[in-house]
């Protein structure tokens, strides 16, 4: 990364690249770095900025906004019209445990 090359596998050439790199995990690298489990230059190469989020099932209201954004844009795609969600569906959805989405 810092040299912005890398070597095929197999291959003999070096490769340069201009990339930027997106991570998630929902393990502690610091501290998993501390338990030696994740590398410490891979780390700090990789965290320049954090952006730290709760669970899903935490931020009910971000729930509605995401379903009626999903609603707009597949009604667009599919020529579907407008369409809403009901006041029921909208606090089913801030109800619902959202099990296994978390940061």
């Amino acid at each position: 990364m810092e040299e912005k090359t890398f070597r095929r596998l197999g291959g003999e050439d070096e490769v340069r690249v201009r990339a930027r790199i997106i991570a998630s995990t929902n393990v502690d690298l610091e501290e998993a770095v501390r338990e030696q489990s994740f590398r410490e230059n891979l780390y700090y190469r990789l965290n320049e900025i954090q952006i730290n989020l709760s669970a899903l099932r935490e931020r009910g209201n971000d729930v509605t906004l995401l379903a009626l954004s999903f609603i707009e844009e597949f009604g667009r795609v599919y020529s579907l019209g407008s369409r809403s969600l009901s006041e029921t569906s909208k606090e089913l959805l801030r109800q619902y445990h959202w099990p296994g989405i978390h940061p």
